[in-house]
């Protein structure tokens, strides 16, 4: 092909950018094979990938007139970036100018090159510049269709209509637009107009020197998709659940969530709250989007049923005489309400006893208690007692006077396995299982007890993960109290040597909130509590948010994250109030704006690479404040995108575990494995696989556990942390 070929192919690919400037992406980016210098094609430099390209440009301007050029980074795969700092340039700028935002003004008549300089590549376009006609015949001018109005992700073609003093249409060969708030929408030369934003802007249109306008209006894309959560809802009368509801429009924005309206036919809500009516029977609740789209969820009420928990009284000595029980007794959604605190009575071997009970801080997403602080005095024999809580029969003892909580209780009062699942203190779980195939609950003893036997409870052998959740989880799940008994030694070793010692101001890979949170829980310990909500301000001062949310920050990675969002989390299960809720919304937003459009991050700490524990670590905070908290528009989208970019990328099959650090193989971190985190990563897997209903998740999350029962090493004490730190939650997702 010919230099003069070459040069007018070029510009026929310049006037098809400005007259489609997406359609022409594709054919702009082939040209950018040509030799440097062919107009409107970028200069290649080295071996980067993608293409620097015309978003819009016009072939021709009138004198006088102006026009707002624009570039796109192009990758190959298809996806266009913007570019804002662009360096602009004339070859004849006694023809046309361009300002340093990209403005083309037409000064006189002739021929130039507009080149665009940005991310170290040039892309230029030939514009010809036309002396305007005089058309003195034209009196007026119409613009149809008048005042139109628009939705985003929509788009109006314009057409100027010239008229005579008689009123005659006057044929013309051009005219000119022009948007005067290009925020709001743009037109380019030929009419075609396209919303950016909602609002109003008025756009003009010149013809032979006369000149017409008209007001757009742009009104947000309507809601094609409204969606309630739960599906469903069965209540007891007076019961509450949180309702959430997220739309889609048409341009695939999502609605901001105030705008949906919640209302019940019989029962009550405020805000995100449903309270049930009293009297059984149906309901409904109905979700209503801004444009009057709505969706309704059923609701069966159920007549309110007494509860009678059964109890086991424990005493962790020898003697018999006479001791002070006293204990957290975890709950149930949905068990007690704080107006029903004054209908807790315990019964001992059929006889009622005189009690002290106490709501602790804390509420399940229904607003009923989470845990109930019992104390009783019982002389206890060997082996313990049951008893029953009823939790709907009123007391015809006197209450006793409370006695100060104890960090390492004398007795407790122990619920059996199934109350214990019920009230989701670890969040979801599921019984013991010894015999499983997997092995993973006999694994988890065998470990557990050896290094109970080195090291008992000191801290410093919880490493960076919490061993008091995971003795917690297996006592939850097993109603073993030897584990529970050491979760709360544990506890009280972590909390006073070093969450005390530092001042409540620990390094966040060494915050472990989950377990002392659960200890509160437990026994009623404030100083528990308050290390937590102390512990939590710390850290947010040391790593706030907004932070978190730069891709510059040296502190930026998963952990730090996840732990951020695990402390706000906790902080506000335990009464701590709305600024924690906040703050944890903030640093799920963060995390999800630090993700790349392939589902990595990049953190300065990993030299631009992410640890993929990390990722893992993170994706477990995510999943807590959803189930714990409730859902967030961002949760399971970035769970999704991690999780796909971590099993295409980073999984090794062969070696039956994920790479321990993402980018290429060959340097000292490049590929290596460790199936000791495998546990680490198949709990969000298979989290999905039950909020999405796709069992390729569930499929890969067994691949990856049974991984590590093949290949991890848990004799040392921070592989058997990291192994069982989330396996209760594998197991209870995958169940």
């Amino acid at each position: 092909m010919s230099i003069a070929a070459v040069f007018r192919s070029a510009q026929l690919v310049a006037l098809c950018a400005s007259l489609l400037p997406w359609a022409s992406l594709a054919a702009q980016l082939a040209e950018a094979r040509n030799p440097i210098g062919v107009p409107g094609v970028a200069e290649p430099r080295g071996t980067r990938s993608g293409a620097l390209v015309f978003k819009e440009a016009v072939p021709r301007l009138i004198v006088g007139h102006e026009f707002r050029f624009a570039v796109a980074l192009v990758t190959r795969n298809g996806r266009s970036s913007p570019l804002n700092s662009v360096l602009w340039s004339s070859s004849s700028p006694e023809i046309a100018s361009v300002s340093d935002d990209g403005v083309v003004r037409g000064l006189r008549q002739g021929r130039t090159f507009i080149t665009a300089t940005a991310a170290e590549r040039i892309v230029r376009v030939r514009v010809t510049v036309l002396q305007e006609r005089a058309t003195p015949s034209i009196a007026s001018v119409e613009i149809t269709p008048d005042s139109p109005d628009m939705e985003l992700g929509s788009s109006v073609q314009l057409v100027s209509t010239a008229r005579s003093a008689n009123g005659t249409v006057v044929a013309t060969a051009s005219s000119g637009w022009r948007s005067r708030d290009t925020t709001i929408a743009i037109v380019t030369a030929d009419g075609l107009l396209r919303p950016r934003a909602t609002g109003s802007t008025e756009v003009e249109a010149s013809v032979g020197g006369i000149r017409a306008s008209t007001v757009v209006r742009v009104r947000p894309a309507r809601v094609v998709s409204l969606e309630v959560k739960p599906a469903s809802l069965t209540l007891e009368a007076g019961g509450t659940a949180a309702v959430s509801a997220g739309a889609l429009r048409r341009d695939g924005s999502v609605v901001d969530g105030s705008l949906i309206s919640l209302s019940s036919r019989r029962g009550a809500v405020r805000g995100r709250t449903y309270t049930a009516p009293a009297s059984a029977g149906v309901d409904t609740i109905t979700a209503t989007a801004p444009d009057g789209v709505s969706a309704i969820i059923p609701v069966t009420v159920q007549p309110h049923a007494a509860s009678v928990i059964d109890l086991r009284l424990v005493r962790f000595d020898s003697s018999t005489e006479s001791v002070l029980v006293s204990s957290g007794v975890p709950l149930a959604p949905g068990q007690l309400r704080d107006t029903d605190l004054g209908k807790v009575r315990l019964t001992v071997n059929g006889r009622e006893v005189p009690i002290h009970v106490a709501a602790l801080h804390g509420r399940h997403r229904d607003g009923t208690v989470r845990s109930l602080l019992l104390q009783v005095e019982f002389a206890i024999p060997e082996g313990g007692i049951a008893a029953q809580l009823a939790l709907d029969a009123t007391p015809t003892l006197a209450r006793r006077a409370p006695a100060p909580p104890q960090a390492v209780p004398a007795a407790m009062a122990l619920p059996h396995v199934d109350q214990l699942i019920k009230s989701e203190l670890v969040g979801k779980a599921t019984p013991f299982n010894a015999a499983a195939p997997l092995r993973i609950d006999a694994m988890f003893m065998e470990n557990a007890d050896r290094q109970w036997q080195t090291h008992g409870a000191d801290w410093a052998n919880m490493n960076y993960y919490d061993r008091v959740l995971n003795h917690t989880a297996f006592w939850v799940r097993s109603g073993m109290s030897s584990y529970l008994r050491r979760a709360l030694q544990l506890a009280v070793d972590y909390r006073q040597k070093y969450i005390v010692e530092s001042g409540f101001n620990p390094a966040p890979w060494w915050s472990k909130l989950e377990g002392l949170a659960l200890h509160y829980w437990l026994t009623g310990d404030e100083q528990s509590r308050v290390a937590v909500l102390r512990s939590t301000d710390q850290l947010m001062v040391g790593y706030p948010a907004h932070r978190m949310a730069r891709l510059d920050y040296e502190y930026l990675d998963g952990r730090v994250q996840g732990r951020l969002l695990i402390g706000n989390t906790y902080s506000y299960l335990l009464g701590g109030g709305a600024k924690y809720l906040q703050s944890a919304r903030d640093y799920i937003q963060a995390i999800a704006s630090t993700m790349r459009v392939d589902g990595s991050f990049a953190w300065p700490p990993w030299g631009g690479k992410q640890g993929n524990f990390m990722v893992a670590l993170q994706n477990d905070a995510l999943i807590k404040y959803a189930e714990l908290v409730g859902d967030h528009p961002s949760i399971i989208p970035t769970l999704q995108r991690s999780t796909d970019f971590l099993w295409s990328t980073q999984w090794d099959r062969a070696a039956g575990a994920f790479r321990y650090v993402s980018g290429p193989c060959g340097n000292s971190n490049g590929c290596e494995t460790s199936p000791d985190l495998n546990m680490l990563f198949a709990s969000s897997f298979a989290y999905l696989g039950k909020r999405t209903g796709q069992p390729i998740y569930q499929q890969r999350a067994d691949e990856i556990t049974n991984g590590a029962i093949r290949g991890a090493w848990i004799w040392g004490t921070k592989q058997f942390n990291q192994f069982y730190y989330t396996a209760h939650h594998y197991l209870a997702f995958r169940h």
